[in-house]
């Protein structure tokens, strides 16, 4: 090669290297000056950012939600102030499913971000077994087009497995702070929080995998925790475990369910999925939290009671039955009616679904769940199950159509 071929190389690479560099710096302008509101994407292609910086984007991803509920006994109004985090432009908010129970039709939301706005806000759907429920935000003036910064929820294995140091966000309208910490337990399981019902204590809600972190530098009011990449990775509380961490509320769950909401939405529907509502029962690890927190009160009438389906029921022979047995699955404690037709009778223990040709083992509420999720209606289904008294024994089977 000669001389002249020589430089005329060198002149390609570089123009070539400036080009890349130049289409790079346009992503990075674009980003994050003309289309600011994707902090996942930003944090992705520039990864250049000090820990402060990237909590104050996340700031404006996390909202703060303000309503009143009122006790039907007492008559009493409490205001709540809950933490959630916007996954969308257009604004749709990941809370907790246990801090919207007391809430019906009439409850008014009001949404409050770290840039000043005020919305009102739309309870569109929860699902208890995750612990997580969707709300949209709402311009208070309709012909506004919203535009609110937004992260994208990361897979906890990923996300936890692939980068340990976590920052958490509590209400950026409270506290506006911003903590770092680091993954202590990777592998959390049977974890409940307890709350009140009539002076007894009941279970609030179970997590039957979870993660927990420990924070730095003051103490956390709970609120929602993310990874350094841009990614939402769950929600936690102001509780802490024995060893002072925070417990991880995944979120990954709302996947099943977000898009069927947010279609519904658009189409001025509510979403609802009667298939879901039909599984009244729990798993021996929920119905084993019951029975821990039932134990915690003083008086033995107590101890042989558990709140559940909006009151108090007994431990009866047949769930000590399952709860003792080695045999896993899905305990109905209501018959599973669907279409105003009876599938299975209550008491028995759903341990196996076959769907689209393939036959699934159920262990645990979440393993049925995800499955039940992915169910359209014209779908067949096929239940195996087990009567409580035979456990193991008498395998028995019901199909139909969704």
């Amino acid at each position: 090669m000669d001389k002249k071929s020589s430089k005329k190389l060198v002149w390609y690479i570089l123009f070539a290297i400036i080009t890349v560099v130049m289409c790079y710096l346009l992503v990075v302008v674009y980003f994050h000056i003309v289309s600011p509101n994707n902090i996942t994407t930003k944090l992705a292609i520039w990864p250049f950012n000090s820990t402060q910086k990237i909590g104050e984007m996340y700031l404006d991803a996390v909202v703060e939600i303000d309503f009143t509920i009122e006790d039907d006994e007492t008559l009493e109004s409490e205001e709540k102030k809950v933490v959630g985090v916007n996954i969308r432009q257009d604004g749709y908010i990941i809370a907790p499913y246990n801090e919207f129970v007391d809430c019906d039709e009439t409850t008014e939301y009001k949404i409050l971000t770290n840039a000043g706005g005020v919305y009102n806000g739309a309870y569109l759907y929860g699902d208890k077994h995750y612990n997580v429920c969707v709300l949209k935000v709402e311009n208070i003036a309709s012909d506004q087009k919203i535009k609110i910064p937004f992260v994208s929820i990361t897979s906890v294995s990923q996300g936890l497995f692939s980068n340990k140091q976590i920052l958490a966000i509590s209400s950026p309208i409270q506290t506006k702070n911003v903590w770092t910490g680091t993954i202590v337990d990777f592998e959390l399981s049977n974890i409940y929080r307890e709350t009140t019902r009539d002076g007894k204590n009941v279970v609030d809600f179970v997590l039957e995998d979870c993660y927990s972190v420990g924070l730095k530098d003051g103490s956390f009011t709970g609120g929602a925790i993310f990874d350094k990449k841009g990614g939402f990775l769950g929600l936690s509380y102001e509780d802490t475990l024995e060893d002072g961490s925070y417990i991880i509320m995944p979120v990954g769950g709302v996947k099943n369910f977000l898009e069927k909401v947010i279609d519904s939405y658009e189409k001025n529907q509510k979403y609802d999925n009667k298939l879901i509502k039909s599984f009244i029962g729990f798993d021996q690890i929920e119905l084993s939290c019951f029975k821990d927190a039932a134990e915690t009160n003083e008086n033995q009438t107590d101890k042989e009671c558990f709140y559940f389906n909006g009151e108090f029921q007994i431990f009866t022979d047949e769930l000590i039955t399952y709860l003792n047995s080695d045999i896993t699955g899905y305990y109905l404690f209501e018959a599973l009616i669907h279409n105003d037709k009876t599938i299975i009778d209550a008491n028995k223990v759903i341990y196996a679904i076959s769907h689209n040709s393939k036959t699934y083992l159920i262990d645990t509420k979440i393993e049925l769940f995800d499955l039940l999720y992915d169910v359209e209606s014209g779908d067949n289904l096929t239940l195996f199950f087990y009567d409580v008294d035979k456990l193991g024994i008498e395998r028995q089977s019901a199909s139909f159509m969704v």
